[in-house]
């Protein structure tokens, strides 16, 4: 699998049910969900979530280093019209910082927040770029933040977002099933756009109708063709996450793919 180093570029998500087991017989990184759930990042459960997560590190061997962090989301829009609303992003997003720098973790997966028929797509750009930039401002400059698609519908307004940003350390999380579920717009396009910013990549399929977390052959979409195009377009250093329930049908099906 030369598109995904197991030591250093191919995550799983905690997600799934056996990813302890694969990530142990892969060697592959972990992408944190625990704190997706924004009650973990308060006491008493804070801590807790912590020592299950180093717990994790040692058992499976992996090195924090090999992690990323995905934040809460639930409620939270960085782009909100109400200030109120904005500061609440503002400190669960400063948690989930935290919760990073406790942990050692040098990457964070956030969510746009972005609402269709809510905020107007200039208004989201604007207000995305002044919240991410205000929050990174004395994040030190190692540490990455890459913002995941969800409900947007084609991938420009991300463009031009990340564009006005321009800073190396904030990318973008391009999740697959997401563009493909919530977009006409065909994913491989969804790619060469945003290519220039892609850190991450979260990697599952459905068949454009809902957001399933399904094996990569069980959907609509070339996942052997959107990693090769990946390959060709994005920098060496992306990462990519597997971000299914059930990963051993996904994980059979890398080792099997002599072209990556």
């Amino acid at each position: 699998m030369n598109i995904i180093n197991p030591m250093k570029n191919l995550h799983i998500a905690t997600i799934g049910e056996d990813f302890a087991h694969w990530v142990k017989k892969t060697q592959s990184g972990l992408e944190l969900d625990q704190f997706c759930m924004a009650e973990n990042l308060d006491e008493p459960k804070y801590e807790s979530c912590c020592k299950e997560i180093r717990r994790l590190f040692t058992d499976c061997k992996v090195s924090p280093e090999h992690a990323v962090l995905h934040a809460p989301f639930n409620e939270l829009h960085p782009a909100a019209i109400d200030p109120l609303a904005k500061d609440l992003a503002r400190h669960r997003m400063e948690q989930a910082y935290t919760a990073c720098k406790d942990l050692g973790i040098a990457k964070m997966v956030v969510h746009s927040g972005y609402v269709p028929h809510i905020y107007f797509k200039s208004w989201h750009q604007e207000q995305s770029v002044k919240f991410w930039t205000g929050f990174m401002a004395d994040k030190p400059v190692d540490f990455q933040l890459c913002i995941e698609n969800v409900l947007e519908d084609e991938p420009q307004m991300m463009a031009d977002m990340l564009k006005d940003i321009d800073q190396p350390n904030i990318g973008i999380c391009l999740d697959i099933g997401h563009a493909n579920c919530m977009s006409d717009v065909p994913v491989s396009q969804w790619i060469q756009v945003l290519s220039p910013y892609i850190k991450h990549f979260h990697l599952h399929n459905n068949d454009g109708s809902y957001d399933w977390h399904a094996p990569f052959d069980e959907g609509s979409m070339d996942i052997l063709a959107l990693l090769q195009q990946a390959k060709e377009l994005c920098k060496p250093d992306t990462t990519y996450t597997v971000e299914v329930i059930h990963c051993g049908k996904v994980m059979e099906w890398l080792e099997n793919q002599k072209n990556l």
